[in-house]
C-alpha cells in the first residue's frame, strides 16, 4: 500500500503525482473500511426475516435476513417503513443466462471402482474412468440436472431399472474397455443415460435391415407333364450371405393365363420342401403362404410341375426370398 506523502516532510509543494497518490490511498481506507462495517453489521444485526429486522432498526438503518433457499445474506434498508433489498452475500450466486469470455473447464477426470452401487454424484470431477469388472445396478443421489461422463476400463454390466438406472433400449449393457457413457441425474438417486458410444464404433441398438427379394418363373404356351422340359423347370441358387445376413423362403404367387390348372411343388437341393407342395395354380392369381423355410448360401431352389389339368397355359409363378440383416 502506498503511505501518505506530507508536504511538511517533503518540504515542498506536492507533485500532481503525490497529490493522486494520496487520493489513492483515501480511498483503498475508505473501501477497507466499507468492508469492516459489513462484516460486523452481518455479525451483529442478523435477523430470522425481514418482521424482525424492521422492528429493530431506525429509518435509513440496515439489517439482514439469511435466505434458507440459497443460503445467502440479504442487506435490507429500512425506507419509508419497508425493507428494501440491496444486496446479497453467500454461497450461491443468481445467474440468468450469458456469455463466457473464456473456456469453462471441468475438473481433471477421477477414477472410481465399479461395484453394486457407485458415487459418482461424489465425485470431485465430471469426467470419471469406472475401473474394474463388477455389475453395476445404481448409482447415488445427487441434484436433479447433474451430469456425469463415463469411462469404462474394462467389461461389465450396467443393469437397466426403468425407475433408477435408465438404460438405452431398456436393456442391459455390457461394456467394452474405452465406452462412453453420459448420464443424467434425475434426482432421487435415479439416472438415465442420455448417450452411449462404444469404443468400437459399432451401434449400442443394432438395426435390423429386412427387404424381400422376388424370383419368377414365366412359362410361356402350354405348360405339359410329363411329356419335354416343362415337368422341370430350371431353379435358381441362393446368393452368399454377408456376415450377420440370413435368408429364407416367405411365400410364392401363382397364375396361368387359360386352361384349368396346374399343380407345382418347390423343392430345396431336391427335397420337397413343407408347405410349398401340391401347390394348385389356376387363372385366378393366389398366395401361397406356409411358415418361413430358413436358407442358406448356394441352396438351389427349384419348381417342379407334378400335374396339369385343361390345358394350362402361360404359367407366372413367384417366390421371395427374405434377407435380413442384422445391423453392427
Amino acid at each position: 500500500m502506498a503511505e501518505f506523502t506530507y508536504r511538511n516532510i517533503v518540504q515542498r509543494a506536492l507533485t500532481y503525482a503525490e497529490v493522486d497518490g494520496n487520493f489513492q490511498r483515501v480511498e483503498e481506507l475508505h473501501d477497507a473500511a466499507l468492508e469492516a462495517r459489513d462484516v460486523a453489521v452481518s455479525d451483529t444485526i442478523i435477523y430470522p426475516d425481514t418482521t424482525a429486522g424492521l422492528a429493530a432498526t431506525a429509518e435509513g438503518g440496515y439489517f439482514v435476513v439469511p435466505d434458507p433457499a440459497t443460503d445467502e445474506l440479504i442487506y435490507y434498508r429500512v425506507e419509508s417503513g419497508a425493507a428494501v433489498e440491496k444486496v446479497r452475500i453467500g454461497f450461491r450466486l443468481p445467474f440468468a443466462g450469458g456469455t463466457l469470455t473464456t473456456a469453462l473447464n471441468h475438473a481433471p477426470s477421477v477414477s472410481l471402482a465399479s461395484a453394486a452401487t457407485v458415487n459418482i454424484g461424489a465425485a470431485a470431477a465430471n469426467a470419471i474412468t469406472i475401473t474394474g469388472t463388477t455389475t453395476i445396478t445404481a448409482f447415488d443421489t445427487i441434484a436433479d440436472g447433474a451430469v456425469r461422463v463415463l469411462t469404462f476400463a474394462a467389461a461389465l454390466t450396467l443393469t437397466h431399472n426403468a425407475t433408477s438406472l435408465i438404460l438405452p433400449g431398456g436393456a442391459n449393457i455390457t461394456t467394452a474397455a474405452g465406452d462412453v457413457a453420459v448420464m443424467l441425474s434425475l434426482g432421487s438417486g435415479n439416472w438415465r443415460c442420455i448417450a452411449y458410444q462404444r469404443a468400437s464404433g459399432k451401434s449400442l441398438i443394432p438395426r435390423t435391415t429386412t427387404i424381400n427379394v422376388p424370383h419368377t418363373w414365366a412359362v410361356a404356351g402350354e405348360v405339359k407333364v410329363p411329356a419335354g422340359d416343362l415337368d422341370v423347370i430350371p431353379g435358381f441358387f441362393v446368393p452368399s450371405l454377408a456376415v450377420g445376413q440370413t435368408a429364407k423362403l416367405v411365400e410364392a404367387r401363382h397364375k396361368i393365363g387359360a386352361g384349368t390348372s396346374a399343380t407345382v411343388k418347390l423343392q430345396k437341393n431336391g427335397v420337397d420342401i413343407t408347405g410349398f407342395t401340391a401347390i394348385s395354380v389356376t387363372t385366378t392369381a393366389a398366395l401361397t403362404n406356409p411358415a418361413d423355410v430358413a436358407l442358406a448360401a448356394g441352396d438351389y431352389i427349384q419348381p417342379i410341375v407334378t400335374a396339369v389339368f385343361g390345358t394350362p397355359k402361360n404359367m407366372s409363378f413367384t417366390v421371395a426370398l427374405e434377407y435380413v440383416q442384422a445391423g453392427a
